[in-house]
This record gives C-alpha cells, structure tokens and sequence, in this order.
C-alpha cells in the first residue's frame, strides 16, 4: 500500500523521467533536423510538407529512441528523486520517524515497474507493427526502398539477391534466386524475376517467396527430387513459389538490428534451420540481454540509494558525481561482456546474466554507506 509520501516520490520519479525524456528527445531533434534539413526538402514544393514529413519521421523515430534510452532515463531519474530529497531537506524527517532509508525503495521500484511495462509493450506490440518506419528514409518518396544485402539459407542452400527492397510491400525488385548443385539442381542455376513478394505459411503451403515474371519456366529447371520440393510451379506460367524462411527484414540492415523484432518472433528466429550460427549466437546474446534488462533496472535503485543517500559524505554534488561513476563503470562491465558474447569467447546466457550478478554484489556491498 502506498502512502501519501510514497505517492509524492513516485510523482517526482515519473515526472523527472518525462522531462528528461522530452529535453533529450527534443535536443535530439533540433540537431539532427537542423543537420539534415537539406534530405527533408528533397522533393517537397511547400515549407508545409517539409514540416509535416519531419513530424511524421520523427514522430516514429520517437518509438525507436524511447526503446534506446528508457533505461539510462530511468537511473538518472532515480538520482534526481533522491537527490532533491537531500536537497530540499525532506529526508531527515522520515529519518527522524524512524523510517529507513531502503523504505523509499518501494515507490522508485513502482515507478521502475511503471518504466519497464511501456517499454515492454513498446518492445513487443509498438516496434514490430512500425519497424519499417524506424528505418525510413529522410527523403520521403524513397521511405520505403532500401538495398539488398544477400543472404544464404542455410536450409535449403539457396542464395538469395536482388536490387532493392520494398518493406512496405514485402518484396524484393529484381529479385535473384541461386540454386547450388547438387543437391537443388543438376548445375547452378539462377532466377531471376521483375520481383520476388514473400507470402507467409498458410495452411499447407510454407513460407516463401513468390517470383513473378521469371526468367526460367519450371519445366526448363535441371532440378532434382530435392530441388523441386524448394521450387514449386504455380497456376501462373511465368511464376514460382521458392520455399524459403529468410524474410525480407533479414535481406535489409534491420537483419543485425534485432530490437525490431518480438520476443516471439526472436524465439521463432533463434529456431529457424535458415539462420546461420553466428547470427544464431548474436540474437541468443539479444534475447537473454532483453530479459536481464528489467532487472538491472530495478537492480540499479539499490546502487543508487546508497551512493546518494550517503552517510558521510561531503556534498551532494560530489555523491551525484560518484554515484555515476559507478554507474559508468557498470555499464561498461555490462558492455565488455556484451562483447566476449559476441565473439564467443563465453557463453551468450553468461555474458548476458553475469552484468546483473555483479551489479546486485555491488548494490549489497553498498548497502552499508547508506544513511540512517
């Protein structure tokens, strides 16, 4: 149950979160609208459609720069509520009731709650639907088309290419498909279509990819037994359905950038024959990364409190000094692992999990400093 008081501190919490969310989102817009004006006014007639192109990019760009910095707001937002508590003197009577310190913890842990709900449901619902948005070009009328960046599938050994892509549309423009021998084809054989739209599973069909146009009928394919369960002949002549589970997002640059996809959707990536180990390696790193992250967040009021809230200490100013770099240096702990995951030095779940171990030691070891 919260109190009076604890309402108030959370209140506090919540509203230094917005306002540094607001600065340094707003800050972020003015630099980089200022900086590439130029690419906004790319195609447009009117000082009116450049301003509504920019609210419209930067509308979605707020999505993606809230799941980047909702974290590190958080702790700095914890700092600011502790140390107006030190400021304003309002501490020492909740001192003085006999009230412990690690009592306030409760309406930070809340707010922290708060936090990392909206940035779950933004992770999990928001992202996805808009993530090809996130990506989207300042010149408005090219938004939607993005080069290739080939890809092999490791399932069915087939290369994948084209000249550019349509994220809007799920489709590939000048679409490429490699079929190696033997196992697909008696000799290598390339297809090449006016574009290739890629169609979920349905039913008794799988997931694949629809080449219109292309430059090869079924029938003149040197194809073996295995290579036409991966190439299939459809109702139109001049197209084939090539079975594949590499999706368009994974053709784009957006194939590394993982914070685009679901917690669902990364599972179902982790499993996919299609993917190839080292990305296999770095969306386990993700995902593990994505479920510590919560917890160091709650974990870093502990770390906060007693750096803060100190028992000797010689002004607020330097606890607020100390008490980031602490907290630099964690995140830089957090980082280094993040890195030994990534060439696979040690294991993903380890260098993913390890950070917060050592940041719940340090807040305990901490836990002596704090005043009572």
């Amino acid at each position: 149950m919260l109190t009076t008081f604890d309402r108030y501190l959370l209140k506090r919490y919540l509203h230094a979160f917005v306002i540094l969310f607001v600065s340094t989102y707003g800050l972020f817009v003015v630099i980089d609208g200022f900086t590439n004006v130029d690419a906004f006014q790319e195609g447009q007639d009117a000082a009116g459609d450049v301003l509504r192109w920019m609210a419209t990019y930067y509308g979605f760009q707020a999505i993606d720069f809230f799941d980047r910095i909702a974290a590190i707001l958080s702790v700095i937002a914890m700092m600011v509520a502790f140390a107006l508590l030190q400021k304003n003197g309002e501490l020492q009577p909740i001192l003085a009731a006999g009230v412990p310190v690690y009592r306030l913890v409760l309406p930070i842990a809340v707010g922290a709650a708060v936090v990392n709900a909206v940035v779950i449901c933004n992770e999990e619902v928001v992202i996805p639907k808009v993530a090809h948005h996130l990506n989207s070009n300042r010149v408005e009328e090219k938004q939607s088309t993005y080069s290739v960046k080939p890809r092999y599938d490791y399932m069915t050994r087939i290369h994948i290419d084209g000249k550019s892509l349509n994220l809007e549309r799920q489709q590939i423009n000048q679409a490429v498909f490699i079929l190696p021998p033997p196992d697909l084809a008696t000799e290598l054989t390339d297809l090449k279509g006016d574009d290739a739209v890629y169609l979920e599973a349905d039913g008794g069909r799988p997931a694949g990819w629809l080449l219109r146009n292309c430059s090869k009928k079924h029938e003149q394919l040197p194809l073996t037994a295995v290579g036409r369960k991966y190439v299939r002949r459809t109702k139109v002549p001049s197209e084939l359905f090539i079975v594949s589970d590499v999706t368009i997002d994974q053709l784009s640059a957006r194939s590394k950038d993982f914070r685009y996809l679901s917690t669902a959707e990364l599972v179902r990536r982790i499993r996919n024959p299609s993917t190839g180990l080292s990305s296999i390696r770095s969306q386990r790193l993700f995902f593990h990364s994505r479920l510590v992250k919560p917890f160091l967040n709650v974990i870093a009021v502990f770390i906060v409190i007693p750096l803060v809230v100190r028992r000797e200490s010689r002004s607020l100013i330097f606890n607020m000094a100390l008490c980031t770099l602490v907290l630099g240096v964690l995140y830089g702990v957090t980082q280094a692992f993040s890195y030994l995951g990534e060439v696979n030095l040690i294991a993903p779940d380890f260098a993913a999990w390890c950070p917060a171990i050592i940041s719940a030691a340090t807040g305990a070891w901490l836990s002596g400093l704090v005043q009572t």
